[in-house]
């Protein structure tokens, strides 16, 4: 939520119809939010029951529940809606603004007929910070509202301790920290945020990967999900050297982080060095099954099935992506398109990046891809023009001439193709890259010189495989330079004969020199047809 969200002009005089007398200026404050769920109605009708019973539950000189009109009102003054759930973050933000040192959010889903309700105690320090509260099954959201407020009454029984760890940690004195900890623990013994706060001690105080490992899962055996005890599990199966367990406790860090960009970026890298993509596309697929229409998490799920090349579900998260997030980015489109490529549909992949083009058209990377789309999609002019366009705007975008190259070879134009690879090499794209394109136009040239007996298509060989060998010296290239001129010298010798030609005399003498300065050193790249190639020109 934006720090635009008002402080409601709450009232004490206001609060006492409902909750016994009156707070003081030092009492806790208490938020509740819409809980989530696929019935929006279900979702508020258990959170106002959460909150009445707590009115109930406390004086308000012990704890001072805020009410619905002064949720209602910050949240109207901010542009929210008053009946739909908050973002954590949000939540978080909405806690702050009202001075609550606690907040409660939860989720209401239906079961055969009831409903599940899972309620959280979070603290208003941060999102991490979470107290998971025992699950109840009622036949109708509000029935839960006695069981929940009576476990945050039982909850809250502990953070007096809690604080004293926190606060003692952060002074760095460490033994009146896990002293406070185990306090709080004794106290609540299903405890997590004082286990939080113990596990952030051993960790500053260097503790062994064992004891932070056992601390950790005993987090996530309450809170499977915590965004606090999945980093110190990780980190301490890393030093243990369990990588498969700690490449799998990534990938559920990411599931309950989805919106951590930098926390999407160190999971891809770290399972494509380990190649684990499946293992994250099945948490991923978990996680989205429970959260429908999560935009961070949709937005990473389409990333992980994209790296786990699971192309059926990168389509269908993409198109769930773009119908709830109108301000995808290019790479979006090219990814989609890639996808689409992939599956062999390449007339679906020509429509999305056309689409991406359309939203970016000043965008040279994306005209790029785009081009290469269409020539995958047998679009050549298009994606001549495309190119071309991407071309005006930046006229060193990476790779741009390279793909220009092969279109101008795919339609017969080689005097264009050689041009163009000359410029990417002008622009600094890589030797590797425009060598290969060269010796596979090359290649393509001497194939169809050998299958129509014709000079023109073995001197295009020869232009091509020089270029390459020039760009990045290869043995291959060579080998292929001179296979090519000693098939364009002895139609050349032949024509001589017949013709008494010296002009033909000669270029067969320099095609022969070709093949004598290239096939002895490249010979090993085949020596059976180096050795009969040289057998030829004796």
């Amino acid at each position: 939520m934006v720090a635009g969200l008002a402080l409601g002009a709450a009232t004490a005089a206001g609060a006492q119809t409902t909750q016994r007398g009156a707070p003081q200026p030092n009492t806790d404050r208490i938020v509740v939010v819409n809980f989530r769920g696929p019935d929006k109605a279900a979702g508020v009708e258990a959170a106002n029951a959460v909150r009445d019973r707590l009115m109930r539950e406390f004086n308000a000189r012990d704890l001072w529940v805020i009410t619905k009109k002064d949720i209602d009102a910050n949240l109207e003054n901010a542009g929210y809606p008053t009946d739909e759930p908050l973002s954590q973050s949000d939540a978080n933000a909405l806690a702050r603004q009202l001075r609550a040192t606690t907040y409660v959010d939860g989720n209401v889903t239906p079961v055969q007929g009831q409903f599940r309700v899972d309620a959280r105690l979070v603290l208003g320090r941060g999102q991490v910070f979470v107290q998971p509260l025992p699950s109840q099954t009622v036949a109708r959201p509000q029935d839960a509202g006695q069981a929940i407020a009576r476990a945050v009454k039982e909850a809250r029984g502990h953070l007096e301790e809690e604080q004293q760890c926190y606060n003692s940690a952060a002074q760095q004195k460490y033994a009146e920290a896990r002293q406070a900890a185990a306090a709080a623990i004794a106290e609540y013994p299903r405890t997590t945020i004082a286990r939080i706060c113990l596990l952030n001690v051993l960790a500053a105080q260097e503790a062994s990967p064992d004891s932070i490992l056992a601390l950790a899962n005993e987090v996530l055996a309450i809170d499977p999900r915590s965004r606090a005890a999945l980093p110190h599990k990780y980190n301490a199966q890393v030093a243990l050297g369990q990588t498969d367990a700690a490449n799998n406790t990534l990938t559920s860090w990411l599931a309950a982080d989805p919106g951590n960009t930098d926390l999407q970026n160190r999971v891809v890298n770290q399972l494509a060095a380990s190649g684990k993509y499946d293992t994250a596309a099945v948490i991923i697929t978990e996680a989205l099954a429970e959260n429908e229409g999560d935009l961070d998490l949709t937005r990473t799920a389409f990333l992980v099935y994209q790296a786990a090349q699971r192309w059926p579900d990168a389509i269908r998260t993409g198109e769930m992506l773009a119908q709830i997030d109108t301000a995808v980015d290019r790479q979006y489109f090219l990814r989609m398109a890639n996808a689409y490529v992939a599956t062999e549909q390449p007339q679906k992949a020509a429509e999305v990046i056309a689409r991406g083009t359309q939203k970016f058209p000043q965008d040279a990377e994306l005209l790029v891809g785009a081009a290469g789309v269409y020539r995958d999609a047998g679009q050549l002019q298009q994606a001549t023009e495309t190119l071309k366009r991407g071309l005006a705007i930046n006229p060193r975008a990476a790779q741009a001439n390279l793909v220009l190259a092969q279109l101008y070879a795919d339609q017969g134009q080689p005097d264009s193709a050689l041009t163009a690879l000359q410029a990417a090499q002008a622009a600094g794209d890589s030797a590797r890259l425009v060598g290969g394109i060269a010796a596979s136009i090359a290649q393509k040239a001497l194939e169809a010189g050998q299958a129509g007996q014709s000079r023109d298509e073995y001197l295009r060989a020869i232009r091509f495989g020089q270029f390459a060998d020039q760009v990045d010296a290869r043995n291959e290239y060579k080998f292929l330079t001179g296979a090519a001129a000693v098939q364009a010298g002895i139609l050349e010798l032949q024509a001589a004969q017949q013709t008494n030609s010296c002009e033909m005399a000669r270029a067969a003498k320099e095609h022969l020199d070709i093949v004598q300065a290239t096939i002895p050193v490249a010979g090993s790249v085949n020596p059976e047809a180096a050795a009969q190639i040289m057998q030829t020109t004796t």
